[in-house]
């Protein structure tokens, strides 16, 4: 008879436990730290502090430090946890054992979701179990701690699988938790610096604005760390319930295409800065355009000119070629002829991206809507001034008589054509205008106040 084997090794589990068990415990007591224990010490007070229906997510729980510990700590995990993927001869050993490589990825992978998720519901627990058993409806309601065990386990899964895909794709484990951070930071990072680089070209585009009411959207940690555990209550929770849902699809995705990539990373990948080669041109290519950027937004904010601006490219943009050269090659001496050719045609591919974003948005520039398409109108100095009402719940002082709205139209158009967005030390015009549709134009210009 053929002796039957279990697809699951108690053993790796246990090895995982001794390895990086310790990470679990960290978060532990750092929750523990954070929220029930200054539950208790509340309880003792004489005066308890006067509390808002932020609950968990308050001041008194240092809703910051939570999100530290959350950001940090399956970052560890993915790292310590998959370092074997990184020695070359902790790699050989372990895949070395009788067992498929999938079946022994997800082994660990299990091993990282118990790990982190024991200590996020643990507290949990002892949270439900002191609102049990006293009065702690003056600092959290158990809809509140529900959806803070929800909140914190799924952001906890989404990083975790993200540093897993890293992990994946490189050979370092240095270069994993520097990468998982990027990675996760990375939209936020390149949509800001779009915006940046499209309000210094396109007469009329708000960067002001479009950061201001979207950029949570392009990164799960800045959705976390914009929330304040203080101030005005403009916001009962951190993070959006379609937020979480859309962040526990994603984890999703980053689990599928780490396994995937497992199955195809080559043993002999470990110590190299990318596991896989042919990403090497779209790694190059994405940090030099990413740095390229960077380089024109100081200059340009340091001396408002094109030129500066132009100069800025070209050294942020070599800047950039040469450290990623450097990362993949494991040295310093990437100053060469075959990478002088490499950094020529890199240099030339972030140029033509940098110089097609703005023609992209030429109608928009040029756009000024008909009297007969406009409802109303408002004008102010500068977004700020207009978001600050909106934030206060003031009406919004709109101008509604056709000669009026015609008379800023007429401005409109004359602003275009006198705008330049990248003087210093100007007035700022900012058009907001309600569409007989129900649509809304948004429209910000800056002029030298002598024109």
């Amino acid at each position: 008879m053929r002796s039957k084997t279990s697809s699951f090794n108690k053993e790796i589990i246990k090895q995982d436990f001794r390895n990086v068990g310790w990470v679990s415990i960290v978060y532990f007591l750092g929750l523990f730290f954070i929220v029930p224990m200054q539950l208790f010490m509340e309880f003792g007070r004489d005066e308890p502090r006067i509390t808002d229906d932020r609950g968990l997510f308050g001041g008194i729980f240092a809703y910051e430090l939570q999100s530290l510990l959350l950001i940090v700590m399956p970052v560890l995990m993915a790292v310590f946890l998959f370092r074997y993927l990184h020695v070359k001869g902790a790699s050989d050993f372990a895949h070395s054992f009788p067992m498929k490589r999938g079946k022994l990825f997800h082994h660990h992978i299990l091993s990282g979701m118990i790990l982190l998720i024991l200590p996020i519901l643990l507290n949990y627990l002892v949270l439900v179990i002191t609102a049990g058993v006293t009065d702690v409806t003056e600092y959290y309601t158990l809809a509140n701690a529900s959806y803070w065990l929800w909140l914190f386990t799924t952001m906890t899964l989404l990083i975790f699988a993200a540093g897993i895909f890293v992990g994946t794709l490189t050979g370092i484990s240095a270069v994993q938790g520097v990468l998982t951070f990027i990675l996760l930071f990375l939209p936020v990072g390149l949509y800001g610096l779009i915006a940046f680089h499209l309000t210094s070209y396109i007469k009329g585009y708000s960067g002001d604005m479009v950061l201001d009411r979207s950029v949570q959207y392009f990164s799960p940690l800045v959705d976390l760390l914009e929330y304040r555990s203080y101030g005005p209550e403009e916001v009962s929770v951190p993070v959006e319930v379609l937020s979480l849902f859309i962040y526990g699809g994603i984890a999703i995705l980053f689990y599928v295409a780490s396994v995937w990539l497992y199955k195809k990373r080559p043993l002999e990948a470990a110590g190299r800065a990318l596991a896989v080669s042919a990403l090497n041109p779209v790694f190059k290519l994405g940090v030099t355009f990413c740095f390229a950027l960077f380089g024109g937004m100081y200059f340009s904010v340091a001396q408002n000119t094109y030129s500066w601006m132009i100069t800025g490219y070209v050294i942020g943009g070599t800047f950039g070629f040469a450290a990623a050269s450097m990362l993949l090659e494991k040295t310093w001496r990437v100053f060469n002829l075959k990478n002088l050719k490499g950094w020529l045609g890199y240099g030339v591919a972030a140029g033509v991206l940098i110089a097609a974003i703005p023609l992209l948005w030429q109608n928009y520039e040029s756009y000024v809507p008909e009297q007969n398409e406009v409802e109303k109108v408002y004008i102010s100095s500068g977004y700020w001034e207009y978001q600050q009402l909106a934030d206060h719940d003031m009406k919004v002082p709109y101008i509604t008589s056709e000669a009026a709205i015609q008379s800023a139209i007429n401005l409109h158009e004359k602003l275009i054509n006198v705008s330049n967005p990248l003087k210093k030390g100007e007035d700022y015009f900012f058009f907001v205008y309600q569409m007989e549709d129900g649509s809304e134009i948004y429209r910000q210009y800056r002029i030298d106040e002598k024109k």
